[in-house]
């Protein structure tokens, strides 16, 4: 590939990565009129030996490329700046890179499947959200769910769709919720706040967590509650990890990362958190604040960590297409090869042999820990951003950037599809594992049974 095309590669993957994380904008019309505006000046200047055919079926030249990353960033940088409130679907993502061989074929595109399992589903639909949904949380006892939207609100409700409780408070999207071990609280943080926040369920009173600046636009961050515990940790892309009491103090700052924290985890036990940054980089540290190991042989950023139900080990994916697996003094125990792109989740089965991964490319695997050996799901029409095991081990939920999650059994077999009427924006199992509830980009909450005759 010469390095003019690698260029316009590089700028069409920026300009589509742009307009995936403005999904509020109406992307898609802007640019398609930007380039009816500009169709004739394209044609004047494109190369004399690249006819241009509405019929001809090759993929887009390097200069038309360029032409339509240039002005797909221009318009979404001109959408945003004005704040348009529309909402569009997102632009296909770049194409994958060319794949290499794997010890397992991939299987056919889902279209030529026979079968995918049950029909989709019937779902008990919730209203109340005026903007998307982004993250969602059953209680531990499964009478709540929690959910937190683009409209700055924290609402719960019960399994069957009655509105309970509406928590406000927070000054921008809600991207991240839990509830602490005993069902009376809620952490949560917002993308434009200056502050998390630690809920009272009952009476809808909240603890600050200080330390937060208000951000620029929208900031990624995230929360984790210690399992069994009083502690919590905070961080994101402008606030370092920290670690903090219930009632709001600090306990400390994790210093060693060189670059922001994406996603954190507590061990099963609550004796130890993992964090997973950009900088290449997982680490063990004490909930006192203390490092305990640095887990770097990956070789590049770090996207998920994954605790074992056991707490003997845990995983970690990255953009360097491995899953790896190490023991909890930092000691790797096997590295998992197979993706072909970013690996971007895990969850572990919790009989603890099996993980499921998901990332970058429309298939998600299961492993077997103990062999190496590697199971492909039937393929997304999309790539694949979530995976995740019921909590009694019986279902794989995986969800891709469409309105659909599909639902698997514990050996790779097709059980039921849910839809949606947007993109399904997150997605959790309760507790009893039969339950599955979810938000999308239309702003409803939907639970589905899998029991459901």
């Amino acid at each position: 590939m010469s390095a003019q095309l690698r260029d316009c590669d590089a700028c069409f993957e920026f300009a589509c990565g742009l307009s995936a994380r403005l999904p509020s904008v109406a992307l898609e019309e802007a640019v398609a009129l930007a380039l009816a505006d500009r169709a004739p000046l394209m044609m004047a200047t494109a190369p004399t030996d690249e006819a241009i055919s509405p019929a001809a079926p090759t993929p887009p030249s390097a200069w038309r490329r360029t032409a339509i990353a240039a002005l797909a960033l221009a318009a979404a940088l001109l959408v945003a700046l004005l704040g348009t409130e529309a909402e569009s679907p997102m632009l296909p993502p770049p194409p994958e890179p060319a794949p290499q061989p794997l010890s397992v074929p991939l299987p056919p595109p889902v279209a030529e499947l026979p079968e995918l399992g049950k029909p989709m589903l019937a779902a008990t639909v919730m209203t109340g959200h005026t903007r998307s949904g982004r993250t969602i949380s059953w209680s531990p006892d499964d009478s709540l769910i929690a959910t937190g939207g683009e409209d700055d609100l924290i609402r719960l409700w019960t399994p069957e769709g009655k509105p309970v409780r509406t928590l406000e408070g927070h000054q921008g999207w809600v991207l991240w919720l839990t509830w602490s071990p005993d069902g009376k609280r809620i952490l949560s943080v917002a993308d434009e706040d200056a502050a998390g926040r630690i809920w009272d369920v009952t009476t809808g009173e909240s603890v600050v967590l200080p330390g937060l600046k208000k951000p620029r636009g929208h900031a990624r961050r995230w929360v984790a509650w210690q399992p069994g515990g009083e502690l919590v940790a905070l961080g994101g892309w402008d606030v370092p990890p920290t670690i903090f009491r219930t009632d709001g103090t600090e306990v400390a700052e994790l210093k060693g990362h060189g670059k922001y924290v994406r996603r954190a985890s507590w061990r099963p036990d609550g004796t130890m958190l993992a964090t997973a940054s950009r900088d290449g980089t997982a680490r063990l540290w004490d909930p006192d604040g203390t490092m305990k190991a640095v887990l770097g042989a990956h070789t590049g950023w770090v996207a998920s960590v994954c605790w074992a139900p056991d707490g003997e080990r845990l995983a970690t994916t990255g953009e360097d297409t491995t899953v790896r697996i190490w023991k909890t003094d930092g000691t790797p125990v096997r590295t998992l090869e197979g993706h072909i792109a970013d690996v971007e989740n895990c969850s572990w089965h919790p009989g603890g042999r099996l993980l499921a991964t998901g990332g970058a490319q429309e298939t998600a695997y299961i492993w077997d820990v103990e062999t190496g050996v590697k199971t492909a799901l039937p393929r997304h029409d999309l790539r694949v951003y979530h995976v995740s095991w019921s909590r009694d081990g019986r279902y794989l939920m995986t969800k891709d950037a469409s309105n659909q999650v599909r639902v698997w059994s514990a050996t790779g077999e097709p059980v039921s599809r849910l839809q949606h009427r947007g993109r399904v924006r997150a997605i959790g199992w309760s507790r009893k594992g039969h339950r599955v509830a979810t938000v999308a980009l239309d702003t409803a909450v939907r639970v589905f049974d899998l029991d459901q005759p």
